[in-house]
Order: C-alpha cells, then sequence, then structure tokens
C-alpha cells in the first residue's frame, strides 16, 4: 500500500517531461539584417535556447558573439548552415534588395521565411514573387512598446 507523499504527483513529474519535448523543439533561427531590431529578436530567441545566426551588411561579429550568436558576413555561408526560420529584419527600403540576394537554393525546401516589418502588404508581395513554393512565410507585426502598469 502507498501513502500519498510515495506517490509522484503529477505537477512533479510535468516539468521533467517538458524539459525533454523543448529539447527536441529548439530551432536553428537566422536574423538578415542584424541592426537594433535584429538584434533585439536574437536575444530573445537566445534566451528561449534557441540557436541563433545573424547575417548583416554591417559587421556585427563582436556584438553577436557577445550574445551567443554565429555572426555570418557572406549570405551563401548563412544558408549553408540549413536554418528552418529565416527572420528578414532589414529597412523597407532595402527588403526587396536583400530578399534577391538571398541564395534560396542553398536553403532546405520547408524553409520558413518570417517578415517583420509594420507593413504587411508590401513584404506579402514580395515574398509571393521571390521566394520559392515550397517556402512557408509569416508576416508578423512588431507591434510592442513601453508597458504600463495598470
Amino acid at each position: 500500500m502507498f501513502r500519498s507523499k510515495d506517490v509522484l504527483q503529477p505537477h512533479e513529474y510535468i516539468p521533467q517531461a517538458s524539459r525533454s519535448v523543448d529539447a527536441s523543439l529548439k530551432l536553428k533561427i537566422a536574423t538578415v539584417g542584424f541592426g537594433n531590431f535584429g538584434q533585439f529578436l536574437a536575444k530573445t530567441i537566445v534566451r528561449q535556447g534557441h540557436t541563433v545566426l545573424a547575417y548583416s551588411r554591417t559587421d556585427y561579429s563582436d556584438v553577436a558573439r557577445k550574445m551567443g550568436v554565429s555572426y555570418f558576413s557572406d549570405a551563401d555561408d548563412l544558408c549553408e548552415e540549413h536554418p528552418e526560420v529565416v527572420l528578414l529584419c532589414t529597412s523597407i527600403l532595402s527588403t526587396e534588395k536583400v530578399l534577391k540576394s538571398l541564395p534560396f537554393q542553398r536553403l532546405k525546401r520547408s524553409t520558413l521565411f518570417v517578415d517583420v516589418l509594420s507593413v504587411k502588404e508590401f513584404p506579402r508581395k514580395l515574398f509571393f514573387q521571390h521566394l520559392p513554393p515550397d517556402f512557408d512565410i509569416l508576416c508578423t507585426h512588431p507591434m510592442f512598446g513601453r508597458v504600463h502598469n495598470l
């Protein structure tokens, strides 16, 4: 006969199970454009335990290293790492040029491209025009600001 204190309670087991599940869900996420917003997203993603790769026209290798991010100065080398997700964190003015310059043939067909611009129709149209049809697309709106206590 067991006493209740000897039986494993559900709340004691769940954290152990979720750790093993979480490890299998870790992603390799590329940030194309590693300016202020790209760095902000990378910090958050690294804290979640995912692998972050960064590419930018400006050399942010020192900043990336301090954040635990792998920095690439060449788009081909970045794409050879086969990230599951590519975050496009460029300015609206350079989005099309950057998108056209990426070597899509080096990425897996199931790659998810995520736009973080504050406008939606423009990047959506660009994605449909320039991305291979096997790629997935997610258009987001990075609306955030000061948090006010109510």
